[in-house]
């Protein structure tokens, strides 16, 4: 059997949210080495050093050109290229709009749904209008947590069986030394975007400081999109000596 698999999300040298998902999935597929169950990762591009080495049952299919990728060029790709593959997952919300095998797709959550406002128009579209043709695709949809996938049988009107939990594991606890950082700290991880309520977040913090004049917020992600209210948040609430963007 050939399973093949959307690489590109995980391809990327600064991976967050889906990136690290989809990488992690790449990493735990390749310690399976089945006798009968042969990987073919597709990419945009030749594969970053950290990932797994090619061998037999472990294959880099490198195509371009990148543009129009997933809509066009990967979907020629699994029509008429050589030993196609008897299954195609894309570990994130696209998968090829045009495919002769099954596929299945993951979605982590229909925020651009809920709230549209937090996003940019062109990843909106995108997000709106590529999940859509994705999951009527689809044969089967992974998602993270019982919320989405309620939320995605209802706006997409899929059945149950059709859409599958699957909880995120742990990769490794988070150290940072008190070596380092000589006083204490509320740390925050994610990209620097609307959605993940960051504004707030300062905003309350600047209720501890008074009584906690030790304490900083350190916040860890890069900047996604819209993030200029995000950086000026610090001086708005006169923090700005307590917060550190560490990137």
């Amino acid at each position: 059997m050939i399973i093949g698999i959307d690489g590109n999300e995980a391809n990327v040298e600064k991976r967050v949210g889906i990136g690290e998902y989809a990488f992690e999935l790449i990493r735990e597929f390749e310690k399976l080495k089945r006798k009968n169950i042969t990987f073919k990762i597709y990419l945009k591009s030749k594969p970053l050093p950290d990932f797994p080495k090619q061998r037999r049952d472990w294959e880099y299919v490198v195509i371009g050109p990148k543009k129009l990728w997933t809509r066009l060029r990967l979907p020629f790709e699994l029509y008429f290229g050589k030993n196609k593959p008897d299954v195609f997952f894309s570990p994130s919300h696209y998968g090829p709009r045009y495919a002769s095998m099954p596929s299945a797709i993951s979605i982590m959550d229909l925020s651009y749904i809920h709230y549209p406002k937090l996003f940019n128009k062109k990843d909106l579209y995108q997000l709106t209008n590529w999940t859509r043709y994705s999951v009527a695709k689809a044969s089967k949809i992974f998602t993270i947590s019982l919320a989405s996938k309620n939320d995605i049988i209802k706006t997409y009107k899929v059945p149950d069986n059709k859409v599958i939990v699957t909880y995120p594991g742990v990769k490794k606890a988070l150290s940072m030394s008190k070596d380092k950082f000589n006083f204490d700290y509320i740390l925050f991880v994610g990209t620097l975007q609307p959605r993940k309520n960051i504004v707030r977040l300062i905003e309350a913090f600047s209720k501890l400081t008074p009584k906690h004049p030790n304490l900083k917020l350190l916040i860890v992600g890069k900047k996604g999109w819209l993030y200029e209210d995000i950086l000026k948040a610090p001086q708005k609430y006169n923090v700005e000596s307590d917060v550190k963007f560490l990137d």
